[in-house]
């Protein structure tokens, strides 16, 4: 399994290319690789999701060939990250519980394939007439259930709390850890990010702190903090400076992850990259 960085990297995620938020412009993954590769980044988030990597749609031979991909351009593989569209841990309907389970381990089994350390993993929502502790316990038990299979394949999830605007589970920095403390498996760590952090008006410092010896990975936007509007870091009104000062306190070794969207991934690519690294030279 590929180790993290021995310090702090800039990475972008695979969503911006390939049809998250919009239908278009969209690039097959190994478009994708290529492209960030020239742009300068060490390191690639990718999207477990059509036309990237749906893990049903990758046999060995083509995970082969992104691994080869991924070495001839001298990038890693730094996570999957899946959707959650029709993938609610935490739903009521007992076959989306299961479904969501099963593309999970999917994700990881991907994940140890391309030689990624990490999952992502968003803990679901509360439908309406679901009492917030039997979602909690439904997200919880799956979590603790896609962790058994991480642990036999030396893949970490970490989980990621969402802004309430979004999503009625799990929104801050404490409830994340709360539930990562709950499930008791050391395959299961924490996911910040800048831009959820700044809806739900966290102190970056403080949830940094809070999340000491938890922490292994970073979605890194910037934002005004009112709305969920991505933009390259440094384009905001975040505390970055404050930030990496506390990762780097705190001994984080991981990626600065850039999740941006627009109709011009290839310069929200370039913007990102050159604001993490002015970032990371302060």
């Amino acid at each position: 399994m590929t180790q993290p960085p021995s310090s702090i990297q800039p990475c972008f995620h695979t969503f911006a290319y390939g049809s998250f938020s919009r239908w278009a412009p969209c690039y097959p993954l190994e478009e994708t690789i290529s492209r960030l590769a020239q742009i300068g980044y060490p390191a690639i988030e990718i999207g477990a999701a059509r036309p990237h990597a749906w893990p049903w749609d990758l046999d060995q031979a083509d995970r082969a060939k992104i691994r080869t991909l991924l070495h001839e351009k001298n990038m890693t593989a730094a996570s999957i990250c899946p959707i959650s569209h029709n993938y609610n841990l935490a739903s009521a309907i007992s076959h989306e519980r299961l479904d969501a389970v099963a593309y999970y381990q999917e994700c990881v089994k991907l994940a140890a394939d391309f030689h990624a350390p990490l999952v992502i993993v968003v803990p679901g929502w509360s439908m309406f007439g679901t009492e917030y502790a039997q979602a909690w316990d439904w997200s919880r038990d799956g979590i603790a259930e896609i962790a058994k299979l991480a642990d036999q394949l030396g893949v970490m999830l970490a989980v990621e709390p969402i802004t309430k605007a979004m999503v009625n589970l799990v929104n801050t920095t404490h409830q994340g850890l709360e539930l990562i403390k709950e499930i008791n498996n050391p395959a299961v760590r924490l996911i910040l990010d800048t831009a959820h952090m700044m809806m739900e008006k966290e102190s970056p410092i403080d949830a940094v702190l809070e999340a000491r010896g938890y922490l292994v990975h970073v979605h890194a936007e910037d934002s005004d903090g009112r709305s969920m509007s991505r933009r390259p870091p440094g384009k905001g009104d975040f505390n970055w400076i404050g930030f990496v000062r506390t990762l780097r306190e705190i001994g984080y070794q991981g990626y600065l992850s850039a999740e941006i969207f627009g109709s011009d991934p290839d310069k929200s690519a370039s913007d990102s990259l050159l604001g993490l690294q002015q970032l990371l030279t302060k």
